[in-house]
Parts: C-alpha cells; sequence; structure tokens
C-alpha cells in the first residue's frame, strides 16, 4: 500500500474513533466499519496489482464513496455537539441603575437584527446568529407575587435557576413598555445617510423621482405616530400588495368626520385624487350612529348634505379596495387619522406632516393650512367649511414639491432653513401650483364652478357632491365612476405580499387556555414573539370556598397559591413550546416591582 493510501486509511480510523467518543456510532457499529475498511484495504491492495484501469477507477470510487460518508457523518455528530449560544451577563456596565425599557429593547433588537443595530453593553451575547428566535413574555401580576411570595415558581425557578434582575419601577407602566420595545433608535445624522446612500449618487438628492420611496413612513414611524395596523378593527386596503418602487402611483386621500351619538367623531365624507388632480372618488357616509354634531365650519357638512345618503363604511372599504392598486401610496396630512375613521390600514404612507417639519420636533406637526400658505402662498379652510377634495389636493401638490426639492427641503430637523429659501422665493398664485394637470381640468379652474351642470355615472347614479365652499375643486374634476362601479375593478396581486398580522387578544377567546394554545400552535412560525399575560385580578375570578372554614387569610393564602400555579404552567407550556436555542425573556411585573429572568433554552 503506497504512503497516499495509508494516510487515507489513518484518517478514516480517527473519524470512527471520533465518531464512537462523540456518541453517535456504537462499539458494535464502529467494528463492522473497522472490518468494511480492511476489506476496502484488501480490495486497494489487489487493484494496485492489476492493470485493468476499469477495476483501479471502481475501487477508488467506493474508497471515496465510504470516505464521504463517514465524513458526513461526523461532521454531523460535531454541529450537534456544538454549543448553543450562551448569556454573559455584565451587570456592572448598567452603571449602578436598575435595568429599565432600552435594556429589554436593545437585547430583544440585537438578537434579532444583529449588529445592525446598538449592541447592549450590559449583556454579552455569543454568537448572536445562533438563535432559532426570541420569545418575551411579560406577565402583570400583583406586587406581593414578586416580593415575599409564599409560594414559588416551581418551573420557573427550576428553569431559571432562581438568577433574576431587577428592573426600573417604570416597567410597571405596560403601555410605555411596549411602546419602547417597537421603538428602534437612529441618530438623525444616520437617518438622512441611510436615506442619502439610498439615492442615486449621481442624482444626489434634489430632484429625483426615487425620493418617493424614501418619503414613506417606516413601521417604527407609524407605530410612533399611532398609525393603525391590520388587526380585528383594522382591515389591510388590499388582501396582497407589492413592493413599491419610483415608479409606484401617488393617491392623495383625506376625511371629513361628524359627532355621533356613539361620543365618536364618525366619516361623514371621503375623497381620493390622482397625480394629475382628477377625483377618483368622493363620496358622502352615512355613519353607524345618529349624528349629533356636523361640525361644519371644520367639516363642511350640513344636515340637507346627508338627508339622502345612503353609502356605508363597508361600502367605501370595499370601494377601496377594490380600486387602489397592489403599491400604491397614499398621502395626506396626518394620515393616521383619515385611515382611523375608514377603520382601514395601509403599508405605503407619506405623512405631509412629517415630509415638512418647520417646527424642528418630532411630534410637533405644522397645519396644512399654515404650509399651503408658506410653499404656495394659496389660502385654504378659510373658515367657511373644510372640503376634503381641497385638502386631499394641497397634500399632493405639497409632496410633488417635495419630490422636485428633496430630502432636506422644507424640513428644519436635516438642517433646512426657511428663512434662507423664502428670502429669494416668489410664491406661485395659480391655483395648479407645478402639478402638471390635464388642459381641461386647467381651463376649468378659470371658470366659476356654479356654471357647471351634475355629471352621471355610466350607471345613472349621480356623481360629486354640491360642496358647501365656492370655486371648489371638487367641482371641477368629480369622479368618473360611481362608488358602485368602483367596488367592480377589483385590481388584485395573486403573488403580492400579504401584511396583515396574526394578532391575538385574549379578549377574543373564551377562556385563557384556550388562547394559550392557539399561540402555542403557532409559536414555532416567528422569528419573534412578543406576549403579555394578564393576572392583576385573577384572584377575584376565582370563585370563593363557602366551605372553608380558615378565614379570609388562609382563603386568599389559597387563591394566591392557585394563581401562581397557573402563572407557573403557562409559562412552562410557552417556554417548551419555544424551539431549540431560543433566547427566553420573561418580566413579571406589577406597579411597583419588576422583575426580568434570561436564558437561551438549550
Amino acid at each position: 500500500m503506497n504512503k497516499r493510501k495509508l494516510r487515507q486509511v489513518n484518517k478514516l480510523k480517527k473519524q470512527i474513533s471520533e465518531l464512537f467518543l462523540l456518541g453517535n456510532t456504537t462499539e458494535e457499529e464502529a467494528q463492522q466499519i473497522n472490518a468494511s475498511e480492511s476489506q476496502k484495504e484488501s480490495a486497494s491492495a489487489s487493484h494496485e496489482m492489476l492493470d485493468d484501469s476499469h477495476s483501479r477507477d471502481t475501487g477508488n470510487f467506493h474508497e471515496r464513496d465510504g470516505s464521504m460518508k463517514i465524513s458526513r457523518k461526523l461532521a454531523i455528530a460535531r454541529r450537534q455537539r456544538l454549543p448553543g449560544p450562551q448569556l454573559t451577563l455584565t451587570l456592572d456596565r448598567l452603571g449602578g441603575v436598575y435595568m429599565s425599557h432600552p435594556e429589554i429593547r436593545d437585547l430583544v433588537q440585537f438578537s434579532v437584527i444583529g449588529p445592525v443595530v446598538a449592541k447592549p453593553k450590559w449583556v454579552h451575547f455569543r454568537p448572536w446568529k445562533s438563535t432559532s428566535q426570541t420569545i418575551l413574555i411579560r406577565v402583570n401580576c400583583p406586587n406581593n407575587y414578586i416580593v415575599n411570595n409564599p409560594h414559588s415558581f416551581s418551573f420557573m425557578d427550576t428553569f431559571f435557576e432562581k438568577q433574576w434582575i431587577r428592573m426600573d419601577s417604570d416597567v410597571g407602566d405596560r403601555d410605555s413598555f411596549w411602546k419602547h420595545i417597537m421603538q428602534v433608535p437612529v441618530s438623525m445624522q444616520e437617518q438622512i445617510r441611510e436615506r442619502v446612500l439610498k439615492m442615486d449618487p449621481l442624482k444626489g438628492t434634489d430632484q429625483t423621482e426615487s425620493l418617493k420611496t424614501e418619503l414613506l413612513l417606516t413601521s417604527a414611524d407609524m407605530v410612533e405616530h399611532t398609525y393603525p395596523f391590520p388587526d380585528e378593527e383594522f382591515i389591510a386596503t388590499k388582501d396582497r400588495y407589492i413592493q413599491v418602487t419610483m415608479n409606484s402611483p401617488l393617491f392623495a386621500i383625506d376625511c371629513e368626520m361628524c359627532v355621533t351619538t356613539a361620543g365618536v367623531h364618525e366619516l361623514t365624507r371621503i375623497s381620493l385624487i390622482r397625480e394629475d388632480g382628477k377625483v377618483v372618488l368622493d363620496t358622502l357616509v352615512k355613519p353607524e350612529n345618529k349624528i349629533t354634531d356636523y361640525l361644519t365650519k371644520f367639516s363642511g357638512i350640513t344636515p340637507k348634505m346627508m338627508e339622502s345618503v345612503t353609502i356605508s363604511l363597508s361600502d367605501v372599504q370595499n370601494a377601496l379596495r377594490a380600486c387602489l392598486p397592489p403599491d400604491a401610496i397614499l398621502c395626506g396630512h396626518s394620515l393616521e387619522f383619515d385611515l382611523r375613521a375608514m377603520k382601514m390600514a395601509h403599508p405605503y404612507c407619506i405623512d405631509v406632516g412629517v415630509a415638512y417639519n418647520l417646527s424642528g420636533s418630532e411630534r410637533m406637526k405644522t397645519s396644512l393650512k399654515n404650509l399651503m400658505s408658506l410653499f404656495l402662498g394659496e389660502t385654504i379652510q378659510d373658515g367657511s367649511g373644510h372640503c376634503s377634495v381641497e385638502d386631499s389636493w394641497a397634500a399632493m401638490r405639497l409632496i410633488k414639491m417635495k419630490l422636485q426639492n428633496g430630502l432636506i427641503f422644507g424640513n428644519c430637523r436635516y438642517g433646512w432653513d426657511y428663512d434662507r429659501w423664502s428670502q429669494g422665493q416668489k410664491h406661485k398664485v395659480e391655483s395648479c401650483g407645478d402639478v402638471d394637470v390635464d388642459c381641461e381640468v386647467r381651463a376649468k379652474r378659470k371658470r366659476n364652478v356654479k356654471s357647471f351642470s351634475p355629471k352621471f355615472c355610466s350607471c345613472g347614479e349621480r356623481l360629486g357632491i354640491d360642496c358647501i365652499l365656492e370655486d371648489c375643486q371638487c367641482q371641477i374634476a368629480s369622479p368618473d365612476l360611481c362608488i358602485k362601479c368602483l367596488m367592480k375593478q377589483n385590481i388584485v396581486a395573486e403573488d403580492g405580499i400579504d401584511w396583515r398580522f396574526k394578532v391575538r387578544y385574549p379578549s377574543s377567546f373564551p377562556s385563557i387556555d384556550e388562547y394559550m394554545e392557539e399561540i402555542s400552535c403557532d409559536l414555532l412560525d416567528y422569528g419573534l414573539a412578543l406576549i403579555e399575560l394578564d393576572f392583576m385580578n385573577r384572584e377575584q375570578e376565582i370563585p370563593s370556598d363557602d366551605e372553608r372554614e380558615e378565614g379570609e387569610v388562609k382563603e386568599h393564602d389559597h387563591k394566591m397559591q392557585h394563581v401562581v400555579q397557573e402563572i407557573d404552567s403557562y409559562v412552562e407550556r410557552l417556554i417548551r413550546t419555544a424551539a431549540r436555542y431560543s433566547l427566553i425573556i420573561l418580566v413579571l411585573s406589577s406597579d411597583k416591582t419588576s422583575i426580568c429572568y434570561l436564558k437561551v433554552k438549550q
């Protein structure tokens, strides 16, 4: 046997021995493999004595095939023996303060996204890519369940080895807790840098059509500005969406609302227009409840206008779902209020109040009326009432102006100076501004609106609304189709993205056991799971035992023990359902005390 084959045989023997030591091969199997290799050695020696090249090639093929099988088996065994991701706490990096929302947020985001976001300083997480999923469980419970609890959480104490971290009292505010978890903090300089780098470097930030996609609100922006997401209350504008591009169509939308007997503002008018100013949808809507205040000064709605209205909110929703393209971009001023009035959610939104920022504050938006006066020199909303077509047209023109002037234009938070810009700027006074519109529409604007006769759809339905404002845009470019004909368009994307979320509320289930069963079944489908369990008032829900004679103290202790066992069993169910190498973050929180458990499931 030559030296090369001898080295191969010795290598195979070492691999077989390592397999045996790793426990992936029994002694009997190892002996069989050794015997097989010995036969191959003899066969190999015989092939060396033969001149038949075919026999030699066949022997080499079998030899290589056997070696590859053993090597693959050894590689699998080595991977199985590798340790999972490890957490090393360095709590001294917290600077002597209790752990709070930002620390949990940083850990969750780093475990899911990786080094792109801020790395938590108080914990070393290696290697970050090896976690299969991250599960954050928040349990709201009374303070005495956390402090001086006479009953132990048997599973939790065993799984987490009775090691926990004290948290700041602010964690007791559940709304603030979840809000912090959803935020992705990025510096202003980084925001500008990221957006500019995405654009065409030859065009820079001036007059580039790619800016259309850069102005879209991110998911974090939508959370910050309370935009609705698809759930049981808000339906998505489409079943499936396609990715937006620089050529995706822009639509401006605006709604008018009135106060009803339900004590809330309900939708009474909605308008949708295209980029060229043409109205796609403009209709009055009959609210579910009786109107108590028409808010005419703001809404432009009068009792006479609503006398014969039969269009419902569901009709509006069906029409929008049918006529909007799957990559449509909706724009408007404070669009979250319009979407909430429509009870709909849309993933691609541009907010005029965010795109233009003259206050320098992230939360303070300049009104649409002031933006039109400052940038286009026009007066809208003069006290006679609002018109949803006029407002949506104003929003569209401002967005078109933004697209022509670049990302920095109109945003003081990016360093833009209004005074410097206004010194050499001549305000345009013609009503069409810089938007390209059809010549026919442009000519109609110069006439008196009152000279126009009503327009009808091909089905015979009256189009447009008798607006209370004079010379209003809604009379100039009324829609071509009524809402019933719009519903027949049905523009769909078969291979698009499903934006709808699977949100489950415990209140929608007959019992917490059924709720737990449902989320446990789907837990492995998600890389990140955020779960909340509320046991604040659970003791009051447990019926008293009339036969118990130990007294109120004993009865309270009995109920407390029962709830502790419930919490422990539900947490156990969630953790056992989680995948191997999942990062488990458990927060026990009350209005006074909060603690955090951390562990990677092995």
